[in-house]
Formats: structure tokens, C-alpha cells, sequence
């Protein structure tokens, strides 16, 4: 089996998962930085222990993956899935250099280099938005969380604590919160709540106060003529890539 395939780390596993809590796991190309696969799984109700999980996730993800396979190699050289929080691991193909990010609910699964939900403003109505960006190491945007808070719920300790709610409920990179042993949990208190970003996945994140921003002047030095094609081009400011274009075509006044 080692022949064939490359081992990408361990599948680690602290603790049991909440009723209706999901693991993703993320398959990059270790070059570009691109991602190629992204395999989600919830245990069923009565399968949620911290051992027996693992290894329905591993099942999982042999029967979805195309590039990865989970487990560990029998005696005679056969794939096996161990009940076990640390014995099975993540297998890639040789042919292909891959990296996998897990949200693996396990301490040592998670960078020092997290980012601070922290903040001491009260919003001042429910119609406030924020932003939550999520990229990869090149900085291509993987996901974009917005969060709405509730209108009785707008101190900083509360709506900083339900958006560390909403990106568990939604992210499929990232996690928020206090950490507590293997648990990632989100608190009340304003200065408590961090963005845990998986450890060695080049991952960043970023968040903000959504509406409208300056984003240039629109200069024009002459009339357009009639049937003049005007195009307005859209880039992320970090991938440098188009998101959107619109194109005015010019009519002369009748």
C-alpha cells in the first residue's frame, strides 16, 4: 500500500462530536494552492463517540475521495480503519503533491496564529452586517461568512459571541471561539472569541463591517460617441481576480 501512497498526517480526534456537529476535509495541490476536493461528514446519533466517528469518517472518505483514501495498512498490506483517535492517517496518491486541512476537533489540529473576534463597539441597529473572508495561501477567497446580528443582542460581548456561532454553524475551513482543552467554544465576554485556523494550511482570514466603500473615481475627459462600449471590471484586492463586469453601451441623444 506505502508503495502507492503518500502519508499526509494523522486523522486526530479529542473528543466525541456534538449531535449535528461536521468535519470537513479539505484536499489542496500542494503547489498552486488550489483546491481540489472537499468532503463533509456528520455522524449519525448513536455514533458520535470519540473513537467511533473517526472511523465512520474514515469510511466516509474512502467511499467519496478520489484523490485521498483514510485508515492505516493491515499486516498482510490491506487498508484497515481503526476505532482509534490518533492510529489512522490521511493517504495521498504519489502522483499527485497534496496537502489536506481538517476541522478535526483536536488541540494540536489548530495555529497559535489565530484572529481576534475582539471588539468593544455596540452596533447601533440589527441592519449592521459583517463580513468574514476566508482564503487560501495565494489568497483566492474559499468562503465568505455574513453575519446579521439580532436586534436585542447588539453589545460587544453578545454579537461577537453569535458570530463566533455562525462561522461553526457555516465555515468548512475555520472555527471560533474560546479554546477550552479540544473544544472550540464560543463565549460571551468580548476579548474571548479567536478564529482558529487549521495548523500549516497557509489559510487566512479576515472580517469587517460591511456597506459601501470608495472605490475609485469615475473621471471622463470627452462625450462617449454613439454605440462606444464603456466597461467597469471588479477585481479582488487580494487574488487580483475578476469578480464581476459591467458594460455600458453609449446612445447618442436624440
Amino acid at each position: 500500500m506505502k508503495r502507492n501512497w503518500i502519508d499526509l498526517g494523522e486523522v486526530l480526534s479529542g473528543r466525541d462530536l456534538a449531535e449535528g456537529e461536521r468535519v470537513t476535509l479539505n484536499v489542496f495541490d500542494k503547489g498552486l494552492n488550489t483546491l481540489l476536493e472537499q468532503i463533509s461528514f456528520r455522524p449519525r446519533r448513536e455514533q458520535t463517540g470519540q473513537r467511533v466517528w473517526v472511523a465512520d469518517f474514515c469510511r466516509h472518505i474512502n467511499t467519496h475521495s478520489a484523490l485521498v483514501r483514510a485508515g492505516t495498512e493491515s499486516d498482510s498490506g490491506e487498508w484497515q480503519v481503526l476505532e482509534s483517535s490518533y492510529q489512522n492517517h490521511f493517504w495521498g496518491i504519489c502522483s499527485r503533491a497534496l496537502r489536506v486541512v481538517a476541522t478535526l476537533p483536536r488541540q494540536i489540529n489548530w495555529s497559535s496564529e489565530r484572529v481576534a473576534l475582539h471588539s468593544e463597539k455596540t452596533l447601533s441597529s440589527a441592519n449592521t452586517s459583517i463580513r468574514v473572508n476566508v482564503r487560501s495561501a495565494t489568497g483566492e477567497r474559499l468562503e465568505t461568512i455574513t453575519f446579521t446580528p439580532s436586534a436585542k443582542r447588539l453589545s460587544p460581548g453578545l454579537w461577537t459571541k453569535d458570530l463566533a456561532v455562525q462561522i461553526n454553524n457555516t465555515s468548512l475551513f475555520v472555527r471560533a471561539g474560546r479554546e477550552n482543552g479540544d473544544r472550540i467554544e464560543p463565549y460571551w465576554e468580548g476579548k474571548s472569541n479567536y478564529v482558529w485556523i487549521p495548523k500549516d494550511s497557509g489559510i487566512t482570514v479576515t472580517w469587517n463591517f460591511n456597506g459601501p466603500r470608495e472605490a475609485g473615481r469615475i473621471p471622463s475627459d470627452r462625450d462617449a460617441v454613439d454605440q462606444e462600449r464603456i466597461s467597469l471590471l471588479a477585481f479582488d484586492n487580494v487574488a487580483d481576480k475578476p469578480l464581476d463586469r459591467i458594460t455600458l453601451t453609449a446612445r447618442a441623444e436624440k
